[in-house]
């Protein structure tokens, strides 16, 4: 299981987004991983919800926090600068959460907004950077994707976590100004610091709530909602309920352009709202038409996986030694190992500890090891015949690593460490017909087809000395 840090900060400035974003993509990554988010200690913080969640939360007074024995970390944060970005890069691999569209030094870049697209990147990315952008990544919580269709019983009000300027009051002035006769429920997030003044405007008509654990339904209840132009914008709409969206901070000018440029929401601006006169224009279902057809969060999976991808990415290769004659065992009688094999038959603890002790002695063979950071034995790489006129090469791979594909890596560091070693044998693979997967594998890597019959195909792969891989 993977180590994974977060650096992320809430407060009644900053508000509550990244942390409760960060949250929603760690209920994707629990099951794969142990998580720790790195936070300041501000006003408004939110470590005990983070804790009371579920996870990890170490307080700190840096930004490039020692992360020692993790193997990724995601960076939800403005205030971590290029070069700080450079700095965590130097140590495991990172994954910055962005929005803002400026350089950035990272393995990963996940930008979520409707508007967002992988060209915004050009040049503010190295090529080799894996970019996730749009809808199709949106970080909602999974109530909020998998919605029933309501009973509409009330106006929502949610103006963010924190919302310093109290722009949430200003909004429900409005609302009654506008003559609205629909009950109001006004959602404040826990680092709110006007939640006693808001309580004190509460009637029979409006009712102030805090933390709500019930955010969907309440979205799905409602007539319309006014929000704000952060995650909750893709939330009513992932709810296809019609929206005013109020920019309360510069970073939210963006979609709340995007939002009105496609009339997916009524938006304004924070000002306009304190101008002499001003009036809500209220939406409907009709008035306001979904014109994009949005596929919110289906590719998270595939963010997921390349997460994990990165955090296997800094596994270490070594020779295998007596003490990691259990890990060898285990693996070798996986199931799948077990049913490629050419013998399928499970293997007997004692013959493999009398297999295993000459093994890794031997002249003959070169046993290559895959560990994650934790020592977790990924995938196990033997030649053998070393002493012969050519070497026979075999592969064993953890279910962890054939799922996320990292099979190819493996095997060609096993073969450029074959060659800097001073081998210059041929190499032959012996594979079951039936594997198309190891079959791929080998053909990718420059293994080219000598013969096969009804059970085994022969492949076969010269090293030139030029250090030039040929067949």
């Amino acid at each position: 299981m993977l180590n994974i840090a977060i650096i992320a900060d809430a407060s009644t400035q900053i508000g509550t987004g990244h942390i409760m974003r960060m949250l929603s993509l760690c209920d994707y990554l629990k099951q794969y991983a142990k998580i720790c988010f790195f936070s300041r200690v501000l006003e408004g913080n939110l470590g005990k919800f983070v804790l009371s969640s579920g996870y990890g939360q170490v307080y700190t007074t840096s930004l490039l926090p020692d992360l020692n024995g993790y193997d990724v970390v995601i960076v939800d944060h403005y205030e971590v600068t290029f070069g700080m970005q450079q700095k965590l890069r130097a140590v495991l691999p990172v994954v910055v959460v962005d929005d803002l569209f400026t350089s950035i030094s990272a393995d990963l870049v996940l930008n979520h907004n409707i508007y967002a697209n992988d060209s915004a990147y050009q040049n503010l990315v190295d090529p080799e950077t894996i970019l996730c952008t749009g809808a199709q990544y949106a970080l909602i919580n999974r109530k909020f994707l998998e919605h029933n269709i309501e009973n509409k019983a009330h106006i929502l009000v949610s103006l963010g976590g924190s919302d310093s300027d109290n722009i949430t009051q200003k909004v429900v002035e409005l609302l009654i100004k506008g003559q609205r006769k629909e009950p109001i429920v006004v959602v404040v997030g826990a680092s709110n610091p006007h939640y006693i003044n808001l309580k004190a405007i509460e009637n029979n008509q409006i009712t102030i709530v805090r933390s709500v654990d019930n955010m969907s339904t309440l979205m799905a209840q409602a007539y319309f909602a006014i929000t704000a132009g952060g995650t909750t914008t893709l939330e009513t709409l992932a709810v296809s309920i019609p929206s005013i969206v109020i920019e309360v901070a510069d970073n939210q000018a963006k979609i709340v352009e995007h939002l009105n440029k496609n009339n997916l929401a009524i938006t304004y601006h924070k000002d306009e709202l304190y101008q002499d006169e001003f009036n809500f224009s209220f939406p409907t279902d009709k008035e306001v038409k979904k014109l994009e057809k949005i596929r919110f969060s289906d590719r998270l999976d595939v963010l997921v996986q390349q997460i994990r991808k990165l955090g296997f990415s800094k596994s270490t290769m070594q020779k295998a030694k007596l003490e990691d004659m259990q890990a060898v065992f285990t693996l070798s009688n996986e199931t799948a190992v077990r049913k490629n094999s050419l013998n399928t038959k499970v293997i007997p603890l004692k013959m493999h500890q009398t297999w295993y002790t000459k093994v890794i002695d031997s002249s003959d063979v070169l046993f290559l090891l895959f560990k994650s950071k934790d020592g977790t034995l990924l995938a196990q790489v033997r030649f053998s015949n070393l002493l012969e006129e050519e070497s026979l090469i075999g592969i064993s791979l953890d279910p962890e690593v054939r799922r996320l594909k990292l099979a190819g890596k493996f095997l060609q560091q096993a073969l450029d460490y074959y060659k800097e070693q001073g081998y210059r044998k041929a190499i032959k693979a012996q594979i079951k017909v039936e594997n198309d997967a190891s079959l791929a594998l080998f053909k990718n890597k420059g293994f080219k087809i000598l013969c096969e019959s009804d059970e085994i195909v022969w492949l076969k792969f010269n090293i030139k000395r030029d250090n030039v891989y040929n067949s």
